[in-house]
């Protein structure tokens, strides 16, 4: 090996493939947090309709479902936003490793 710093070669592959690695997980998380929260907002959204029909449209005070959407919202943003901006930043890593040119550093 040469004391080169540029990457070339065997080198640049491995990196190519960390790259490619890191950006398959991150896109995995993403998706994965993504899926979750919609569920957990589709399950939220569901219950109140059902609540809704089951009470003859009578839901008492609809400061009571804004109360409950905004506290699903805060946990989807908490417990699904969190993880995904963490699956977000491994992916964008990927990316800058998988598409870095070998003059870079």
């Amino acid at each position: 090996m040469s004391l080169d710093p540029q990457f070339s070669g065997g080198d640049r592959a491995v990196i190519k493939l960390f790259g490619a690695f890191l950006m398959a997980v991150g896109g995995l998380i993403v998706l994965l947090c993504g899926l979750c929260s919609l569920g957990v907002v589709g399950a939220m959204i569901t219950g109140v309709v059902q609540a809704g029909f089951a009470h003859h449209a009578n839901l008492g005070s609809s400061s009571i479902v804004i109360a409950s959407l905004a506290t699903t919202i805060a946990m989807v943003a908490i417990f699904g936003g969190v993880p995904g901006l963490c699956g977000l930043a491994v992916f964008l890593w990927g990316r800058n490793l998988y598409r870095r040119r070998p003059g870079r550093e």
